[in-house]
């Protein structure tokens, strides 16, 4: 990244602004409309090429989703500590909820140097639940995992059923 200072001029009266050259003061009528009314205003500008240019807009990118993300998660738990949280349940399989955690973290834990193991044992069976809350506090829990595994070993996801109930664990070494 090279940062340069640019030097410009503004006019009061028109608005107008003036790229100034180095050494050059502000001095005189503006050149477009002639009244004594230029300001100098400095400015910090980077010369970046395409790639850093690109590379830093999916930085901004990536930091405002995360950015949002925590928003999000805050409005959530202060709906949860009101009581006001609204569940939208459906039928979904515990195989549909493992592929969206899969395609979400996958790519996380690869980065992160872990192992993502996952594992389905649950033959298809339906549960009543909100796929979008549910998928939300396990990609929590897998990123905890992730995060806390330090680049090495293995977390595995297992979805089982136990009697009648659904039981999905995360766990790392």
């Amino acid at each position: 990244e090279q940062f340069r200072e640019v030097r410009r001029a503004r006019c009061a009266a028109c608005d107008a602004k003036f790229e100034l050259d180095d050494g050059e003061g502000v001095t005189g009528p503006c050149p477009s409309c002639h009244q004594p009314s230029l300001t100098l205003e400095p400015k910090l500008v980077m010369d970046l090429g395409p790639d850093e240019t690109s590379r830093l807009l999916k930085s901004i990118v990536r930091s405002g989703n995360h950015l949002l993300a925590v928003v999000n998660d805050i409005l959530d738990y202060s709906k949860l500590e009101a009581g006001r949280v609204v569940l939208l349940r459906e039928k979904v399989t515990a195989a549909v909820l493992l592929e969206d955690l899969r395609l979400a973290m996958e790519p996380v834990a690869t980065r992160a140097g872990v192992t993502l193991v996952i594992t389905d044992e649950t033959n298809e069976v339906a549960i009543d639940a909100d796929r979008v809350k549910l998928s939300q506090v396990l990609i929590n829990l897998l990123g905890n995992a992730i995060k806390f595994s330090d680049g090495k070993g293995t977390v595995t996801v297992r979805a089982a059923m136990h009697e009648d109930a659904l039981a999905i664990s995360v766990r790392d070494e």
